[in-house]
């Protein structure tokens, strides 16, 4: 998967987006895992109810370049919803062109038409007009594979007994956030100092501040104390009605110790506790087919339904897109978006309220020359 390029007399290793730039291969830590969700076909349910004796029903197909196709069953003198359903079951299936179109299979005592995936026009399937009475019919819209990026951070799990490489599924992240402090401050007096004590990842954060003429001035004031001891956190005022929110990466911890404030001035705060954070990360590499261009941090998409090759750990170097936030900084802990959208399972410079650290892993240039139009990161042990 490395790819190493020779220029002169030096050796410069280098790899596009997703692949393993340096780092033992007897040490690698990579593991092999299927989309934990599947595609699923279009559908029709085709439910009958109140079918009269001796009386014809149907559906039309139509849509695509084909004509519409009349799909209909004329009821016996003892006339049943399961005789009805099993009629425009059989006679479905006898319809060359419907059946090629959408297989049908009885279902729950209902009709169910699945579309065939390699179909790309549209259809439609509806009750014919002397049929509505009797024949409901519920289309289901299709769904893809979920959309997996190179050099991106994704969560797998065992979906078996043991843990093996046909029982792992992968997943995309789930949006999650970190706890968020709402803190409010009232100034009485200027130069009231405010004490506000905080138990932060295990340890006694104590900040203080002190007023100045009135609460609006003295936000800005208590915002630049806390950012400075909360060098993580993101930190917002409203001088107007003196609402401080401290907001916290995923998987960090905060309580409020104590808090006070000197004469008639005020401070209260209240904690929301954040969402737990995600587990059994990886990184997804190249599976080597993709012929993503070198210096390239755009496209990588792994084919839909495709098994995922994920680095957990060894101490290898990885090319991932620069951060779109920060330069990153060697030794740095890297921090994955969890956040739906564009950005999710990318790896960032900073920390956010939806983003958790990658504990295990280092924004690290390699000891050679690599292209400096990526990133790279030490994956030791996530």
């Amino acid at each position: 998967m490395t790819v190493q390029y020779f220029t002169g007399r030096s050796r410069h290793p280098q790899g596009a987006l997703g692949q393993i730039v340096e780092g033992s291969p007897s040490r690698r830590d990579i593991i092999s895992a299927l989309p934990a969700a599947d595609a699923t076909a279009q559908t029709w349910t085709v439910a009958s109810s109140g079918a009269q004796n001796s009386t014809t029903y149907g559906y039309r197909i139509s849509g695509g370049d084909i004509d519409p196709i009349d799909i209909e069953f004329t009821t016996d003198a003892s006339a049943t919803d399961a005789e009805l359903e099993a009629g425009l079951l059989a006679a479905h299936q006898a319809n060359v062109m419907a059946s090629g179109l959408f297989s049908a299979a009885a279902s729950g005592g209902d009709l169910v038409l699945t579309r065939n995936r390699e179909a790309d026009d549209t259809y439609s399937v509806a009750p014919l007009s002397d049929s509505a009475s009797v024949l409901t019919i519920t289309e289901s819209a299709p769904t893809d594979y979920p959309s997996y990026t190179v050099a991106t951070v994704a969560t797998w799990s065992s979906a078996g007994a043991s843990d093996t490489s046909a029982s792992r599924k992968a997943s995309e992240l789930t949006e999650v956030n970190g706890p968020v402090v709402t803190t409010t401050i009232a100034v009485d007096t200027d130069g009231d100092t405010f004490t506000y004590i905080l138990s932060y990842q295990g340890d006694v954060v104590a900040i203080t501040w002190d007023a100045d003429t009135d609460t609006a001035t003295t936000v800005p004031i208590a915002v630049a104390a806390i950012e400075a001891a909360l060098p993580n956190a993101a930190v917002t005022g409203v001088t107007g009605t003196g609402v401080i929110t401290v907001a916290l990466p995923v998987g960090e911890t905060v309580a409020v110790a104590s808090e006070s404030a000197q004469g008639s001035s005020t401070i209260s705060s209240s904690v929301a506790a954040g969402d737990d954070a995600p587990t059994r990360l990886g990184l997804i590499l190249d599976p080597g087919d993709l012929s993503i261009p070198m210096g390239s941090d755009e496209g990588g998409s792994i084919r839909p339904g495709s098994a995922l090759s994920m680095l957990l750990g060894g101490g290898q170097i990885v090319a991932v897109a620069i951060p779109s936030d920060a330069t990153p900084t060697d030794g740095d802990v890297p921090w994955v978006e969890t956040a739906d959208g564009a950005n999710k399972g990318k790896l960032f410079a900073a920390a956010s309220n939806t983003r958790v650290a990658l504990t295990g892993a280092r924004w690290q240039t390699p000891t050679d020359a690599v292209d400096p139009s990526l990133s790279y990161v030490r994956i030791d042990a996530i």
